[in-house]
């Protein structure tokens, strides 16, 4: 009797609750031996079906062996459908939303503006090659470590080695003009090639650069900025993540640049099916972690759409339907657009080195489609900027 169930488990909790047992755990437990019951109550039902339909074709009647065993599965699929059904509760729906987490803020007041990171969901960042895709992703890393300084974000490299990108983390970190340095190396012709040359010397003795390793150095020792670079399959990510989310400090959001070139164990007939299955895997990660997975996304150079009646194509949300699923699994697309890397600088002038990113939310599940930030990159730094904030 219900009213009895709950006498007993408030005594039970009296009596033992010096022992640790709460009501959390002794759910829990009572959930898990009413699944182990029905399963055992279901491998009766199915093998007391069989031995009935074992029996119709011991005595040559296979037309009555058939009809026994489909109306047996109908009926085993009746009684099972009935526990299957869970719809959700008034107040259950509202304890939900208390709890659930908000979603993530990116740092950037012109993008926060438009779209949040959302929780437990798959956000993409999509661009042409050479628009700035990983240097958002970068960017996005160190803005919202600083948003989060309780959290621990994991970035996961599938093109590039984990050196280079904890080179242009530095050079970021930095946000200094070092051309005055250059002529240290005969390779340095920008910060990046200056930052490997100096850091391949082991020299410690440019102020600037050392107090910006100090940082890194800060964020890496703390293990809130860890950088992979392990070619690790979706299903290792799976594992990998599932032991991450127990660890603490909090896990706020995971990077992995870029999704094309992840892996997957399971064998597919071509490529599309391949980001197929991993878009859908790592959609499922993202759902039984609660985390935010931010994935990185190529599209093809010739892909994009007529603007304003000029050449020049901006990325499209019909571009990623090229590529498996990855549309339709994530909840946030925002296509990057370099506008320096599709047209020529006016006449007898350079692009200098402040350029305009244009991130559009090409899908957006929890607000505005199609809507845009514009952040300043500088092309010497690596840094990007809400455009607002002066160099």
């Amino acid at each position: 009797d219900p009213i009895d169930r709950d006498r007993f488990t408030h005594t039970l909790l009296e009596q033992l609750g010096g022992l640790g047992l709460t009501k959390e755990s002794l759910d829990a437990r009572v959930e898990d031996l009413g699944y182990q019951r029905k399963r055992e109550k279901e491998k009766k039902a199915v093998e007391g079906l069989l031995k009935a339909v074992g029996k119709d074709l011991d005595a040559g009647e296979p037309g009555a062996a058939i009809d026994r065993l489909g109306e047996g599965l109908q009926s085993l699929r009746a009684v099972r459908g009935a526990d299957l059904l869970h719809p959700a509760t008034y107040t259950g729906w509202l304890d939900t939303m208390r709890t659930a987490p908000a979603a993530l803020r990116t740092g950037y007041a012109s993008l926060d503006r438009i779209t949040r990171i959302p929780q437990a969901a798959v956000t993409l960042v999509a661009g042409r090659p050479g628009h700035g895709k990983t240097t958002v992703m970068y960017n996005l890393l160190l803005s919202m470590a600083e948003v989060y300084p309780r959290k621990r974000f994991l970035f996961f490299t599938y093109e590039e080695p984990s050196e280079h990108i904890l080179t242009k983390l530095l050079n970021s970190l930095l946000g200094e003009d070092l051309t005055h340095l250059y002529h240290e190396y005969d390779e340095a012709s920008n910060n990046y090639a200056y930052l490997k040359a100096y850091l391949r010397s082991g020299r410690a003795d440019v102020p600037v650069v050392e107090a910006g390793k100090e940082k890194l150095r800060g964020f890496m020792d703390s293990q809130r900025i860890q950088v992979v670079d392990g070619n690790y399959s979706v299903e290792d990510l799976d594992g990998i993540l599932t032991g991450e989310v127990k660890k603490g400090p909090e896990l706020g959001a995971v990077f992995l640049d870029y999704i094309q070139r992840m892996s997957t164990s399971r064998q597919t007939q071509d490529k599309r099916t391949e980001i197929a299955h991993i878009s859908d895997q790592v959609l499922q990660i993202a759902k039984r972690t609660g985390l935010p997975l931010i994935l990185g996304a190529q599209i093809n150079r010739d892909a994009g759409k007529e603007h304003a009646g000029a050449k020049v194509k901006k990325p499209a949300l019909d571009n990623l339907k090229e590529a498996g699923n990855l549309e339709e699994d994530a909840n946030l697309v925002l296509s990057v657009y370099n506008e320096s890397r599709e047209k020529d600088p006016p006449d007898g002038e350079s692009w200098g080195r402040v350029v305009d990113l244009e991130l559009c939310t090409l899908k957006n599940r929890d607000g505005e489609p199609n809507a845009k930030a514009v952040l300043s990159f500088d092309r010497w730094t690596g840094v990007v900027k809400d455009k607002a904030q002066t160099w």
